[in-house]
């Protein structure tokens, strides 16, 4: 690695260009102050008498903003929701270097360490981290600390999605979600604040630019009714939102909705046999066969990567908001039932940012969000078709 690699790289962070600013403009302000002593006492400058009090001013200004960014902001939380086996530990150690070095007091929540990893305490972990947030930051605030909530979570899609409807029932004077960056330098950047917003509509502009950038079509997304879906699961409805570049996501998604089975079969060769490859989804043992909803939507913001900013991740977040409730409402007329009792079948593939978004503005829903497992997506296996007569 060349030398300069590192220097540069400590240079791109907010922080080290703000830490430099304060040390020059403060070191300009303190050495203004002779000169313009000096120059009171000298009738043959004070000509620049003016000119020294400005550039001391702005110097003065621009100390002042640094040092007011430098103060410590609010409380750090890093919650660690994955399964030990799979955990990342550089990622970790990253997001926990990140929260000390921005926040005045943090610290990080595992509840695997009491409850253990065990899949049917996935809800228990998720509640106890909850708790343990809002008691950490209410003594953090009691003993002088500001009651601003960065959150740094680790977790996978379902568990991301109960903690922010958990974190829905308590409250922040400001609740934001990090985000880990996708670039080479993997920065850790605010991704989106939950509040209310998250469930007001985009305006038509609004929604023009988001499909026009991120969709792949600027159409509309449409229900899509499954009639062959045998009772109880047709009042349920599907909801798959795509909001990364994955291509091969929706169609996997689609193809569990309609057939209910995980797997996707290749054409047969001309041996008869006939490959199937896994969409990694995880159905619940009671699953019905067959159709596994009565209908669904596809939301598509996967044309290209989502901009790394709060405004385009909570109109994302607000986007898919929007749509869901327009076809839960549709779906609720159809089937004669109330639009709180509608059931939802989540399929999401977006930042786990934009997902615990989602799981605070859809927190009142009946959402359950189908598991997927990367270890599992994308294996094959072969089967010969036998022999007919």
């Amino acid at each position: 690695m060349r030398w300069w690699r590192p220097v540069w790289n400590r240079l791109k962070d907010k922080s080290t260009i703000v830490t430099l600013l304060f040390v020059v403009s403060s070191g300009v302000t303190v050495g203004m102050v002779p000169t313009i002593a000096e120059a009171l006492l000298d009738t043959g400058s004070r000509p620049y008498l003016g000119r020294y009090w400005t550039l001391a001013g702005i110097a003065a200004f621009i100390a002042v903003g640094c040092w007011t960014y430098r103060i410590d902001r609010g409380v750090g939380v890093v919650v660690q929701l994955f399964p030990n086996a799979t955990l990342d530990v550089q990622r970790l150690e990253k997001l926990r270097a990140t929260a000390r070095q921005r926040q005045g007091s943090a610290f990080t929540i595992h509840p695997a360490r009491h409850l253990g990893d065990a899949p049917e305490n996935a809800g228990a972990r998720v509640a106890l981290a909850a708790h343990e947030i809002g008691a950490r930051v209410a003594e953090a605030v009691h003993g002088g600390r500001e009651g601003e909530v960065y959150l740094y979570p680790l977790a996978m899609m379902p568990d991301g999605f109960k903690l922010g409807a958990a974190l829905r029932t308590q409250e922040f004077d400001l609740l934001e979600v990090m985000h880990v960056s996708r670039k080479k330098n993997r920065r850790v950047v605010p991704g989106v604040v939950l509040s209310d917003e998250l469930e007001k509509r985009l305006s038509d502009i609004q929604t023009r630019v988001l499909l026009t950038r991120f969709a792949r079509t600027t159409a509309e997304p449409e229900l899509v009714s499954l009639r062959t879906c045998p009772e109880p699961a047709r009042r349920r409805l599907a909801v798959v939102a795509n909001v990364t570049g994955d291509r091969t996501m929706q169609h996997d998604a689609e193809h569990v909705i309609t057939h209910g089975t995980t797997e996707v079969a290749g054409e047969q060769d001309d041996d008869g046999v006939i490959t199937y490859r896994h969409t990694g989804y995880a159905l619940q043992r009671d699953s019905p066969q067959g159709p596994q909803a009565g209908a669904y939507v596809a939301i598509d913001l996967s044309r290209e990567p989502l901009t790394e900013r709060p405004r385009w991740f909570g109109r994302a977040v607000r986007h898919v908001f929007t749509v869901a409730d327009r076809v839960r409402n549709e779906w609720a007329r159809t089937t004669a039932q109330d639009p709180r009792d509608v059931e939802i079948l989540l399929f999401i593939s977006a930042p786990v940012a934009i997902v615990i978004a989602l799981g605070w503005a859809l927190s009142r829903w009946k959402v359950d969000v189908v598991r997927h497992n990367l270890g599992l997506a994308g294996r094959t296996r072969t089967e010969r078709r036998p022999e007919t007569l």
